[in-house]
C-alpha cells in the first residue's frame, strides 16, 4: 500500500471526527450547555484531539515535501492505526453525543479523562510508528 495514500485516508478520519466533534461542542457552548465551565470542556477538547492532530499533520506536511518516490506500507500498520484511530475517535464522539443525558457535563468530561488517557497513548502510538516509521 502507498504510505502516501493511506496517510491521507487517516488524515481524512481524524480531521473529519475533529472537526465534528468540535462542531458539536461550538453549538452546546453557545447555547450555554456548560455555563460559565465552557472552558473545561474546550480544554478536555483540545487535550484529546490537538497531540494527535498535530503529529499527523507534521509528520504528512514532511512526508509531502519528499520529493522520492512514497514507499510501501505494510498493510498490517495502516489497519492499526486506522482502526485504534477509530475506535478511540468513536468513543469521543460518544462522549459529546451523551452530554444531554448526564446530570453534569463536567463530570462527564472530567471523568472521562481517566480511560481515555489509556486510549490515547495507544492511539498515539500507533500513529507514530504508522506517520513518523510506517515502512
Amino acid at each position: 500500500m502507498n504510505k502516501f495514500i493511506a496517510q491521507k485516508r487517516i488524515s481524512i478520519v481524524w480531521f473529519t471526527f475533529a472537526a465534528l466533534i468540535g462542531t458539536l461542542l461550538l453549538f452546546m457552548t453557545l447555547n450555554n450547555k456548560f455555563g460559565t465551565q465552557s472552558g473545561e470542556i474546550w480544554k478536555w477538547y483540545s487535550t484529546m484531539i490537538l497531540p494527535s492532530l498535530t503529529l499527523i499533520l507534521t509528520t504528512f506536511i514532511a512526508g509531502m515535501q519528499n520529493t522520492a518516490a512514497p514507499p510501501q506500507i505494510d498493510k498490517f500498520y495502516f489497519y492499526l492505526s486506522f482502526f485504534f484511530s477509530l475506535f478511540y475517535l468513536l468513543i469521543l464522539l460518544i462522549i459529546v453525543l451523551y452530554t444531554p443525558f448526564a446530570d453534569s457535563a463536567i463530570t462527564l468530561f472530567g471523568n472521562s479523562v481517566t480511560y481515555l488517557a489509556i486510549f490515547q497513548g495507544l492511539v498515539t502510538s500507533t500513529l507514530g510508528l504508522f506517520f513518523a516509521k510506517g515502512s
